[in-house]
């Protein structure tokens, strides 16, 4: 999105097909990650449970590893850059705004704060905070 856009929704109803599909989302997204992390797990450890030295891993133990951690990041990153969580505090049933600049939703309440220490720390228009 190129522009500032916020997304209020008054109606009760709503609020909660909202909520319910934002946490249905993060549940996903949580137990996709931990299957990564599980299975990232059992290359850490050889077949009696014991810790593996990284210097023991394969090639390709050691490519699966870095690739299943980058995946790991990269849901992790998806999951905060959405519309779901706030970027700036846990907060998910609350009406968000995007920040262009920012490239990331935030609460009503985080972006005017947001909003008011930069036009505070720049002493006129907010240019991070439209």
């Amino acid at each position: 999105m190129k522009k500032k856009r916020s997304i209020l929704i008054n109606n009760p109803q709503l609020r909660k097909i909202r909520n319910n599909l934002r946490l249905l989302l993060m549940r996903w997204a949580s137990r996709e990650w931990n299957l990564l992390n599980d299975k990232e797990t059992n290359l850490s450890y050889d077949e009696e449970g014991r810790p593996r030295h990284p210097s023991t891993y394969s090639e390709k133990e050691k490519s699966e590893r870095i690739r299943l951690s980058s995946q790991m990041d990269k849901n992790k990153e998806i999951v905060k850059n959405s519309i779901c969580v706030c970027y700036r505090c846990p907060a998910t049933g609350k009406n968000m705004t995007y920040n262009p600049i920012e490239k990331a939703w935030f609460c009503f309440q985080c972006y005017e704060e947001m909003k008011q220490w930069t036009a505070k720390k720049k002493t006129g228009i907010s240019v991070r905070f439209p």
